[in-house]
């Protein structure tokens, strides 16, 4: 496959650890012909090994490793660092991550650290969903330290206003307090490597 059979645009490794979302994804992958694209059927986190994936019943979207919703199906997923994964694939770093995984993000960079210091002209694509990572037992202030303590620079993505607003050090809390504590609310981020 593949339009015009030239050299691809580059590599997608696309994570989806539960089984009808992924088989959505290889299908739309295939009748797509992106022939450049990878889909792993793993979630990406702190560790390897197994997790318990609690399933939304209607918004395939939302599934979620913690119980916030009291959603009552639930399954155990494959689960590796983003590190180890990209090993196995004979990867060693990438140029763009984009994570929207219900708050999982903060465990999910602590499994791509190597990743991260090996990747140069990295852009990460970011949601930050304080609610979900405070019911992960995490801080969500932890989280914006934690990625400008790997190398990042932060920019909070204004839908609204189409541009980006820095997000320094000095402003994390006060950003973190801006977000209301009701209302399940997110905040997109872009995170670029320093030079």
């Amino acid at each position: 496959g593949g339009a015009g059979g030239g050299a691809p645009p580059g590599r997608v490794i696309a994570y989806e650890p539960e089984e009808k979302n992924f088989t959505l994804l290889k299908k739309n992958i295939e009748s797509n012909g992106f022939f450049w694209a990878t889909p792993v059927r793993e979630a990406v986190g702190d560790r390897a090994g197994t997790r318990t994936l609690f399933m939304a019943n209607k918004h395939t979207g939302i599934h979620s490793f913690i119980n916030n919703r009291n959603f009552d199906q639930k399954t155990e997923v494959a689960c590796d660092t983003l590190d180890h994964s990209l090993e196995k694939l004979g990867l060693s770093k990438a140029d763009v991550i984009k994570m929207d995984i219900e708050g999982f993000e903060i465990m999910a960079l602590e499994g791509m650290q190597k990743t991260i210091a090996e990747s140069d002209d990295l852009v990460m694509f970011l949601e930050f969903y304080p609610q979900a990572i405070a019911r992960l037992d995490r801080e969500p202030l932890s989280y914006l330290e934690m990625l400008h303590g790997l190398g990042l620079s932060l920019s909070v993505i204004d839908e609204d206003a189409r541009k980006l607003v820095p997000l320094n050090p000095a402003d994390f809390k006060a950003f973190v307090e801006s977000i209301p504590k009701t209302g399940e609310m997110v905040r997109n981020i872009r995170a670029t490597k320093q030079r």
